[in-house]
């Protein structure tokens, strides 16, 4: 059980207003509209004591809500899943063993660490730190193909507003081998909207 942040325009002296977005798959969040840095460290810090029992409240800038979905890169636009995933796996495998380098890590380290590399993978990037969340609600990214080489480029975004999703994971008690994140260990649980 996991516990939503309600009335916190209740409960801090701003005047913040709310707003319940229905997302595509009919459940709703409550979506705050926070424009003080003040208010955001409130924010972030009543949704960690709330729910600090339960795991780890993770971060996850975006420039949209994107109607609720929370596709990782390597699915976004596909419809064979299976197909996709197999030759993903089939691409990781060959790059760990064909390359000396590789092989010093586990998987579960490898995987996440080529996403940032511009590598399109089955995760969803989270992050611990608001800080960083509120950059990568701010940027948009554009993926570029030159000679058959993908490159991640980032401007600033032309959005009216920048949202950054709390995130409620159990992570903390799994061990070491638990690094990567995947979407059906989190789920959406709040949101709130930077001017």
């Amino acid at each position: 059980m996991y516990y939503i942040i309600d009335n916190f325009e209740k409960k801090t002296p701003s005047n913040i207003a709310v707003e319940t977005v229905e997302l595509a798959c009919g459940n709703n969040i409550n979506v705050y509209l926070i424009e003080t840095v003040h208010d955001l460290i409130q924010f972030i810090g009543f949704g960690k004591y709330k729910n600090n029992k339960i795991g780890n409240v993770y971060f996850r800038g975006q420039t949209s809500l994107y109607n609720g979905s929370m596709i990782p890169s390597l699915y976004r636009g596909k419809t064979k899943l299976d197909s996709i995933t197999w030759k993903y796996n089939a691409r990781i495998n060959a790059a760990i063993k064909g390359k000396r380098i590789f092989r010093q890590y586990n998987r579960a380290v490898f995987e996440p660490l080529i996403q940032h590399y511009g590598v399109r993978t089955p995760y969803i990037d989270l992050v611990d730190n608001v800080w960083v969340a509120l950059w990568f609600a701010l940027h948009q990214a554009k993926a570029v193909s030159i000679n058959t080489h993908e490159y991640v480029y980032y401007y600033d975004s032309k959005e009216e507003y920048s949202y950054i999703i709390l995130m409620v994971s159990d992570l903390m008690y799994c061990d070491t081998m638990c690094l990567g994140v995947s979407l059906q260990e989190s789920e959406i649980r709040q949101s709130y909207r930077w001017p």
